[in-house]
């Protein structure tokens, strides 16, 4: 006669149930998608040529060519976080942008805090930088392996 341990054997230990994963994954798409709605609700204006974006380009020595570049570059920016495989250039793009926004609005434009919409977007800027910092973190193995990649092709071609 079989005990009951031989008769319903305990299953064996598995490494991770996807059920554990869940947040995590949500966690990075919600932030992704965040971003990347911040970085297409910023390109309208631009692309739409709103003259109040082309004025404050203007008082930091822009044309309004460049004001139309950098919108295509945000909307650009925002598919890339879109795609698993290429989400980490989103966020290396993002950083980048926003670190530029946050520069010339602080430095060049001046923070205005009787003006309604300067602290807004100082403030949107700031949290989509924080954001895509937590991107380029979460995402640095594979950032790690296209430098890896890229350093041995160089090294590969100059030997």
């Amino acid at each position: 006669m079989k005990t009951v341990a031989q008769e319903y054997p305990a299953p064996a230990p598995q490494s991770k149930c996807p059920r554990e994963l869940i947040p995590i994954v949500t966690f990075d798409w919600l932030l992704q998608i965040g971003l990347a709605s911040l970085f297409f609700a910023s390109s309208i204006s631009k692309l739409m040529g709103n003259p109040v974006v082309i004025a404050q380009f203007g008082k930091l020595g822009f044309e309004p060519y460049f004001v139309l570049g950098l919108g295509i570059l945000e909307v650009f920016t925002g598919i890339l976080l879109f795609i698993p495989r290429v989400a980490h250039c989103g966020g290396v793009l993002a950083a980048m942008t926003l670190s530029g926004v946050i520069f010339s609005h602080s430095l060049k434009l001046g923070i205005s805090f009787s003006e309604k919409g300067e602290f807004y977007l100082l403030t949107m800027g700031m949290l989509g930088l924080i954001g895509a910092f937590t991107i380029i973190y979460r995402r640095r193995g594979e950032l790690v392996e296209i430098m890896l990649n890229a350093y041995n092709n160089i090294r590969k071609s100059v030997v």
